[in-house]
């Protein structure tokens, strides 16, 4: 018996160092992070002088000017990577890195989603093998949460020192009008991987009674710090999409609330959180699917064939959100500039609009498919 309680520790102790490998990433990201804006304060504008008062590019209120203009560059000022064609790009690197990052962080969030509605659904049930049906599944998602954390957490830190080397004064610029969010980033991050670790790490041990609903709250924390994350980082793409709160020559006017709250945040979020959710449900479903067929005990396979089927569910409902906030940008994204949004979809870029209708169709029709 001390021998497998041993063992037992010892496997339980491998499954956690995946996370806390990734904590300590994040705290070196969160340190880095919170560093870059500081750095920026040697840039601004010396506060012996009368402040200049200057209009917003987006909302037309009036604000005192409190950062510096945007980087007017040209394509000799940008450095490059490698003397390979391939890697001269430095769009092409970036590009890479974020899909991946986007990729691994839209599992982890939309995964921690469907745990926490499954470890809830688990204590709403009142038969005794539905409860334990749910919160079997919730724990072997939560555990490829875990594996999937420290990779989205390697990509994120990847694309941060990319930006750094490729796009500094982009960078810069970013961390001077973001300020209080990229400190406030650093810091949710860093609690977000702790609350995880102990959502995962507690799992066994509040596995009834009072103690099992404070370990859902603890999963409902986990959630909205996710939650407070994409928030954040969908600010910095849908600024440089839609600007807000800056003047004309992209000089922050120190409303920090109308530089987070754009023309298309808002539907942004919408879409990329139901995107997030859709895709981390796709892959579960997936995973299960694969084990199904390759369980070679019967009961094994009717288990997996049911999370699949959850799963498929799951996304098949989601979808119908993330459909909805596709369509919310689009209209916001025309309403700001309509000479960006012929370009979207009716020029340069009208064949990617094909191509994303096609795949919206199939994926459709496939999960419908597989649930019938």
């Amino acid at each position: 018996m001390v021998r497998i309680a041993i063992g037992r520790d010892l496997q339980h102790a491998a499954r956690c160092r995946p996370i806390l490998r990734s904590c300590i990433f994040q705290i070196c990201i969160a340190v880095v992070v919170s560093v870059v804006p500081e750095a920026i304060a040697a840039d601004l504008p010396d506060q012996n002088r009368k402040p200049a008062v200057s209009r917003d590019v987006y909302y037309k209120t009036e604000g005192i000017v409190s950062g510096p203009a945007a980087p007017r560059l040209t394509d000799q000022d940008y450095p490059r990577l490698s003397e390979i064609p391939a890697l001269q790009e430095s769009r092409l690197v970036i590009w890479v890195l974020a899909q991946q990052h986007n990729y691994w962080g839209a599992f982890v969030f939309g995964v921690l989603v469907l745990v926490v509605l499954l470890e809830i659904s688990s204590m709403m049930v009142r038969t005794g093998e539905s409860t334990q049906r749910y919160d079997s599944y919730a724990y072997e998602m939560i555990w490829l949460l875990v594996l999937a954390l420290s990779v989205a957490a390697a990509l994120g830190g990847l694309l941060l020192f990319g930006l750094l080397a490729l796009y500094p004064d982009l960078t810069r610029y970013l961390a001077s009008v973001f300020r209080p969010f990229f400190l406030g980033y650093g810091v949710v991050l860093v609690l977000f991987n702790a609350v995880v670790y102990l959502y995962y790490s507690t799992w066994q041990r509040m596995s009834a009674g009072l103690p099992k609903w404070a370990h859902a709250s603890l999963g409902v924390l986990a959630c909205s710090l996710g939650t407070l994350l994409v928030l954040i980082s969908n600010a910095w793409g849908s600024f440089m999409l839609s600007p807000a709160g800056v003047d004309q020559y992209g000089r922050s006017l120190g409303n920090y609330w109308q530089v987070l709250h754009t023309a298309t945040w808002n539907p942004l979020n919408v879409h990329r959180i139901a995107g997030h959710i859709v895709f981390g449900a796709a892959v579960i479903s997936a995973y299960a699917t694969y084990r199904a067929m390759t369980e070679k005990a019967r009961e094994e396979q009717v288990r997996y064939d049911r999370m699949a089927y959850m799963a498929a569910l799951a996304t098949m409902f989601v979808l119908f959100t993330f459909q909805f906030g596709g369509s919310w940008l689009m209209r916001e994204i025309y309403g700001y500039n309509q000479a960006m949004g012929i370009t979207l979809l009716g020029g340069l870029l009208a064949w990617l609009g094909i191509v994303l209708a096609v795949l919206f169709g199939s994926l459709f029709l496939g999960i419908n498919y597989y649930l019938w």
